[in-house]
This record gives C-alpha cells, structure tokens and sequence, in this order.
C-alpha cells in the first residue's frame, strides 16, 4: 500500500513537471516584437511614469483639421491592441486624425503593473499619455474593456472629451441569466489555481477560445491573429497584468452618475455578442442622456473587425453631427440621430429600423 501511494505520488508529479515544461513559455524581448509587429503607423512615447507607449498616428497633416473637434482616441479590448482598429484607419485618416493605443500590459506599450493594481489605473494611463502627446480635446471611443475606460475617462474628465463610443463596452455586473461571458475570466474565476502560473504558460489556447467567441462565426478567426495576440501577451509583465485585469473585473461596482455623462454617446453593440451581454448596451443607452444605440444582427463581440464598413459608416455620420453640434451649439443635440435612439443595424442592409426608447 505504502508503495502505491509513493508510486502515485511520483507519477503525479512526473505528470506535473512534464506539463509544466510543456506549456511553459519564456518572455518575448519587446524589441522582437517591436520588430515582428510594429507598423508605417507606429509611434512610441515615454510617460513620466516611466511607460514606453506604443500608439497609431494616422490622419490629415497639421492645418487640414481642428485638432479640438477632428481628433478620435481609439482604446482596444481585453487581449487585444491598436492592430484591432486597421480598417477604420485606413478609411478615417483623410477626415479625422485617429490614434489608436496599446493599453498597458497589451500591444508593444512597456509599463510596471501600476496602472492595472487600481480601480483608476487606466483612466489615470489615458491622462497621463494624452497630456503626453500634447492631446487637449477629442473623441473616445473603444472595444469591451476599451469601451468601459472610455466611459470611465468621460465621467472624470468631462472637458476634455467631445463625444464617447461605446463598443460592445463592458462595465455592468453579470446576472445568471446573462449566457455571455469572457472565457479567460471565467476560466481563472472557477479555477483560482490557474491565476498565478498563467503568467508562466502560453496563453494561445484561452486567446484562440475568446477570438471564437468574439465572432459570431468562430470560421473567422485567423490563425495569424490568434499568433500575434499571444506572442504580444508574451511582452514581459504582460501576461502577470493580463491575469490582474481579469481578477479585478470580477468586482466591478458601476458608478451611479451616468445621468451627468452629457457627451453625444454612440453605443454599438453586435446581437451575438457572446462576450459582453447586449443587455449592457441597452442599460448604457438608458442610463446615458444623450446617447443612441445601434445594434448589428448578424454581429458578435468583434463587430470592428467582423463588420468594419457598416460600423464605420454609423460612426462616421455621428461624428458629423457631433462636428456639426459643435460648430453651431455646443449644447444642440445630435441632428441625424435623436437622444436615447435604438437602431438595429444588418451589415447587407442598407437601412436600419428606428425606435425610440
């Protein structure tokens, strides 16, 4: 008997050691990834705390556009970076100046985990990297986790924001009746164990589970982008951050001051989300006073990527009324699309069916 537990003992630890070895993976230098995955596009800028930011620049040269009204800051998703926004880039940048940022612990931007240990860490990295690059007034939009900074940066920092995107954004507590979730979070929520030893391990395999989910057709997912976001997640500290984030969004608390969030608001959000509920999108659009909603039938989580041309032609005619706000009143609502509007939006059609809420 004695000599069968120690027999189990040591094939289980055998067992432990080999799939340790098997799934540990070392740090990627960010000068090799610099190399593999930076663009014509890139930019790089070092905060005063010391952060090496990585950022896209694209858009019209000084003088052939108002940098307080024609500027849109862009914030990625949970594992994701500023590659997310391509395509809305290359059609954007003869209108608008658009600069799209690695957030901490995401894409080539280098940082300590001071900016994702507290509840205002990304909020303080947004001010502490536009104050940075000389950035007085714009617009902000995001994706998910992006969206829920974008939000949060608004409600701080009223003045400096024009108009807020809202993409599939994050911030409301999960119900059990929600069928949406995040597989990573899930994943390091039912096992704690996991927390302190994915900072060690390739975390290919949770990426390729959360890019399925974000498609409303899991055929999309490119294995190229499935390899690039885990090389980047490899970025040293990155993958300790990455676990941090999906701790702390596991006790979000909503503030209660939507109501004094008076910014034009645009709220995406793709029917078949399978990562953030489509609830939320509706809460944002109830809680927010001058906002409308839009929502993509045939859409999930990536509606960036999955539906670029129809979401980009939505946001492009806000950002003219927005523009066109500014120029005539600075408290005149939007001129296309009333407050608090729902829009249901299909990507092969051409109109979408309005009612108000």
């Amino acid at each position: 008997m004695v000599r069968f537990i120690i027999g189990a003992f040591c094939f289980t630890l055998i067992v432990i050691i080999a799939a340790w070895f098997t799934l540990k993976r070392s740090d990627i230098p960010f000068s090799s990834l610099e190399q593999r995955y930076s663009l014509s596009a890139s930019h790089f800028v070092t905060l005063e705390s010391g952060a090496r930011v990585h950022y896209l620049d694209s858009g019209p040269t000084i003088g052939q556009y108002d940098p307080n009204k024609d500027t849109l800051l862009l914030l990625h998703g949970y594992t994701s970076n500023s590659s997310e926004w391509n395509e809305w880039l290359k059609e954007l940048r003869g209108r608008y100046r658009i600069i799209a940022v690695d957030l901490p612990m995401h894409g080539l931007t280098e940082s300590d985990m001071s900016y994702v240990e507290t509840s205002n860490g990304m909020v303080n990295f947004i001010q502490d990297f536009t104050t940075a690059i000389n950035l007085d007034h714009f617009s902000i939009g995001g994706t998910s986790l992006g969206g829920q900074i974008s939000w949060e940066y608004a409600l701080t920092n009223p003045d400096r924001v024009n108009a807020l995107i809202l993409i599939g954004a994050d911030g409301w507590p999960l119900t059990e009746n929600d069928v949406a979730f995040d597989p990573i979070v899930k994943d390091i929520q039912l096992n704690p164990w996991l927390a302190p030893v994915l900072k060690h391990f390739d975390m290919q395999t949770h990426i390729q589970a959360r890019l399925d989910k974000c498609f409303s057709d899991p055929s999309i997912t490119e294995q190229a982008m499935v390899k690039r976001l885990s090389d980047l997640a490899r970025g040293p500290a990155h993958r300790k951050g990455l676990v941090k984030l999906a701790l702390r969004k596991t006790s979000i608390s909503l503030p209660t001051q939507f109501k004094d969030l008076k910014h034009p608001t645009l709220i995406l959000h793709g029917e078949k989300d399978k990562i953030i509920p489509v609830r939320f999108a509706h809460e944002f659009n109830s809680a927010i006073p001058n906002s409308t909603l839009i929502t993509y039938e045939m859409s999930g989580h990536c509606l960036v990527i999955e539906t670029p041309r129809r979401s980009l032609d939505d946001v492009l005619s806000f950002l003219e009324s927005v523009r066109k706000t500014h120029t005539n009143s600075k408290t005149q609502v939007l001129e296309s699309s009333p407050p608090r509007a729902i829009l249901n939006s299909n990507e092969n059609s051409e109109t979408g069916s309005e009612a108000a809420n």
